[in-house]
């Protein structure tokens, strides 16, 4: 399938927003957050990934069905037993709408890449400690 260019520049561009009980941290693809690093670190977060099931296959979906989907992989993270807070992929322009999110951690790769593929993403954000957020492309 592959993904094409203007999604992928997009998805780059994005910015991501973890809401913590306390804070919430702007995260960017390939750009270090030193206060984030900080708070992982502190709470012991060695893993991490950035799911949503809005829009799959960035097909556009209404938001009724957008939140739908959200719902079953809120309550497929919760019946894995994964640790989360609420994130947001907010776009860089107003050509799309910000997206509900979960910020999943302690989850290792290849069990973020099962959720997304689950959920039918073109991709997935993914970090682990000390390094920087990657896009992971699912198709």
């Amino acid at each position: 399938m592959g993904i094409e260019k203007h999604l992928e520049e997009a998805y780059l561009q994005t910015t991501y927003i973890v809401y913590t009980k306390n804070k919430e941290y702007s995260l960017h693809i390939s750009e270090f957050n030193e206060e984030f690093m900080d708070f992982c670190s502190i709470k012991k977060i060695t893993k991490w990934a950035i799911i949503t099931a809005y829009n799959p296959y960035s097909e556009l979906c209404s938001l009724n069905d957008n939140e739908d989907n959200n719902k079953k992989l809120k309550k497929i993270i919760e019946i894995k037993n994964f640790l989360f807070f609420d994130a947001e992929g907010v776009p860089e322009d107003d050509s799309w709408s910000s997206e509900k999110s979960f910020f999943v951690y302690n989850i290792n790769k290849e069990q973020a890449i099962e959720i997304g593929n689950l959920f039918k993403q073109n991709a997935i954000v993914y970090g682990s400690a000390n390094s920087t957020p990657e896009l992971l492309f699912l198709v």
